[in-house]
């Protein structure tokens, strides 16, 4: 029975080992088959570590690139905006150079306005002083005048006359074109 038993132990050993021998074999596999799936894992995030690597640099050199574009717009607008207020410092310089042109013709306009006034206050003197001038109706023979008298228009008249000439009637402004 010992025998019997001894037997039966053995065999049941020889099983046991026999079983984790091949549980063993197959430990192995699978750790072999982890190390392959932890190597394609590691080359699978490794080539998505590049990849985004990659993209992160891509992504950065085009950032770089839109920054690049925006301080060139923003120096163009600094320079365009410079150009503005330049023009507009031009325009403003302008404007108050015919500002003071147009007062100075202004100026110029009132010393006409005021040099016709006196023109014409001076032709209405002159036109009266002709009116004056007149010889009366009554008084036409030249016999009954003194000498002095007939160098003068008329009696009434202390006007000299410029000899072979006589008084117009009236005066009359030429039609010139006056220049402020």
């Amino acid at each position: 029975m010992v025998a019997v038993a001894g037997d039966e132990l053995v065999q049941k050993l020889a099983s046991v080992i026999s079983k984790l021998v091949q549980a063993n074999r197959e430990n192995e596999v699978l750790r072999e088959e982890n190390k392959q799936l932890r190597r394609k894992i590691e080359d699978l995030e490794a080539g998505a570590i590049a990849d985004l690597e990659c993209e992160i640099k891509e992504l950065n050199l085009a950032l770089m690139d839109k920054q690049r574009e925006i301080e060139e717009l923003k120096k163009c607008e600094e320079e365009e905006d410079d150009e503005m207020i330049k023009a507009l410092e031009d325009l403003d310089v302008e404007n108050k150079e015919l500002r003071t042109h147009i007062g100075h013709m202004n100026d110029i306009e009132d010393e006409l306005e005021d040099l016709r006034e006196e023109h014409n206050r001076l032709i209405e003197e002159y036109n009266s002083l002709i009116e004056q001038c007149k010889p009366d109706e009554g008084s036409r023979t030249s016999s009954k005048r003194s000498p002095d008298e007939k160098n003068n228009c008329s009696p009434t008249c202390s006007m000299k006359r410029p000899r072979g000439k006589r008084h117009r009637k009236s005066f009359r402004p030429s039609p010139r074109s006056t220049r402020p």
